[in-house]
């Protein structure tokens, strides 16, 4: 079975973002840093919107009173995480979902 090329790009691009902004503090597969593993099983639905949403600006989603956004804000310690709006677009941001919802690497 072939892969579609514009889904490959769009997950390649995703990765390669992923690495230059969210890395940092991110683990999109594993045990370190904040964890993403398994992020659309804990978001709220629907988890590719909501991700976006918050990735965007997570401050503004809890300052309207978001009880996820607030959840994730307090168990990281109130860190809040940067505001990414006018620094990516909603397609990379959707791509970088693309990355890190997947299966990951296998073991």
């Amino acid at each position: 079975k072939t892969i579609d090329p514009k889904y490959l790009a769009a997950l390649q691009n995703g990765k390669k973002l992923f690495k230059l902004n969210c890395a940092t503090c991110h683990a999109a597969h594993g045990d370190m840093g904040i964890k993403l593993n398994n992020i659309k099983d804990r978001l709220p639905s629907p988890p590719e919107e909501y991700f976006i949403k918050y990735v965007l600006n997570s401050e503004k989603l809890r300052n309207a009173g978001d009880a996820y956004a607030i959840k994730v804000w307090e168990d990281c310690g109130k860190a809040s995480m940067p505001v990414f709006e006018g620094v990516l677009t909603e397609v990379e941001i959707a791509q970088i979902y693309l990355f890190i919802a997947g299966p990951g690497p296998k073991p």
